[in-house]
C-alpha cells in the first residue's frame, strides 16, 4: 500500500491547490484539475504553454500550465531529468501524496466543510437510535461523534462520516461535555481561574480567505475535541466573530486567536491537534 502522507503534507497540497486556483482563469481551472487528476493516476505529467496530446511509454501524459509546477512538487513529482520533459512520481515518495490529492479533489467538489458537518451547530445531542445503529460497527463514543458531526441527518450520513474519520486520534474519545445551560462543563468553569488563548500563525503571501478555506476543517476539528459550542471558545458572536477577529489580527501581525478563555489543558489539546496542520501557540489570557 502507498505510504499515508502526514497532515502537514496534505495542508501543503491544499495551499498549493488554492494558490493555483488564485492564479488560474476561472474558465480554465476545471480543465487544469482534470489534468491534475489524470497525473495523480498515471504518475506522469508535463508542463507546457499550450496543450497537445503526448504519450510516454504507452501512457497518455497530462499537460499542465507552468503555474502548476509547485503543486506537482507538493504531490511528490520530480522535475524532468531529460529532454522528454516528463515529470514523474516515484513509488516511494509520491503515491501517497497523489492519493491524498485525489481525496482533496473529492472534498473540494463537496465543499471543504462537508466532512465536519459543523458540530458547532448549537449543542447537538446524538440521536440514541442512530447511535445504536452505528455502534454495531464502531464504538459507542465514535457513534455519538458521528451523529453530532452530521447533526443527526441520517444513519447513512453518520456512517459515512465515521468511515472517513476512524483514523482521527480522538475518534473513540467521549464527546466533550455540552456547555449549554443545565449541562455544566466548560461554561461552568470558575471565572477566576487562569485562562488561555490559542493562536494560529498563517503563511505569508496567501490571501486569508484561501488559507481559511484550507484550514477551516482542521481548526473546527481541534475545537470540537474540547467543546461543542462557539461560546465555550470565547466567541459570544459565534463563528462569524472568530473568523473576523482572526482575519483582522492576521492582517496586522500574521497571527490571530481561534479560541479564548480555555483552561490550560484544553488550550494545549487544541494546539497539539493543530500543530500538524499549521503553526500555533498558547498564551495566557491576561484579561481573564
Amino acid at each position: 500500500p502507498s505510504p499515508a502522507p502526514g497532515a502537514a503534507a496534505e495542508v501543503a497540497l491544499r495551499v498549493e491547490l488554492l494558490r493555483l486556483q488564485a492564479s488560474t482563469e476561472m474558465e480554465s481551472f476545471d480543465e487544469v484539475l482534470a489534468a491534475l487528476s489524470k497525473a495523480s493516476q498515471t504518475h506522469k505529467a508535463r508542463v507546457v504553454l499550450q496543450d497537445s496530446p503526448l504519450s510516454h511509454n504507452g501512457v497518455e501524459v497530462a499537460s499542465l500550465p507552468p503555474n502548476a509546477e509547485d503543486l506537482l512538487l507538493a504531490m511528490g513529482f520530480s522535475r524532468p531529468a531529460d529532454a522528454a520533459g516528463i515529470w514523474a512520481c516515484s513509488e516511494q515518495a509520491g503515491l501517497g501524496l497523489a492519493e491524498a490529492f485525489r481525496v482533496i479533489l473529492e472534498k473540494r467538489t463537496r465543499g471543504w466543510s462537508h466532512d465536519m458537518g459543523d458540530a458547532f451547530g448549537g449543542g447537538v445531542e446524538p440521536d440514541p437510535e442512530m447511535v445504536e445503529h452505528i455502534a454495531a460497527i464502531f464504538s459507542a463514543n465514535a457513534a455519538k461523534r458521528a451523529c453530532v458531526a452530521v447533526e443527526n441527518t441520517s444513519v447513512e450520513a453518520a456512517m459515512d462520516w465515521a468511515c472517513q474519520h476512524q483514523g482521527d486520534p480522538d475518534f473513540d474519545d467521549p464527546l466533550p461535555v455540552s456547555t449549554y445551560p443545565g449541562h455544566g462543563g466548560v461554561g461552568a468553569a470558575d471565572p477566576r481561574a487562569n485562562v488561555w488563548t490559542v493562536f494560529i500563525v498563517l503563511p505569508p503571501g496567501v490571501p486569508f480567505d484561501l488559507v481559511w478555506e484550507m484550514l477551516e476543517d482542521p481548526v473546527k476539528g481541534a475545537l470540537t475535541s474540547v467543546a461543542n459550542a462557539w461560546t465555550a471558545m470565547g466567541w459570544a458572536g459565534g463563528e462569524a466573530e472568530m473568523r473576523e477577529t482572526l482575519r483582522t489580527q492576521v492582517a496586522i501581525s500574521g497571527e490571530g486567536p481561534i479560541a479564548r478563555g480555555l483552561v490550560r489543558a484544553k488550550a494545549d489539546r487544541v494546539a497539539s491537534r493543530l500543530r500538524r496542520a499549521c503553526e500555533c501557540r498558547v498564551q495566557a489570557d491576561t484579561e481573564g
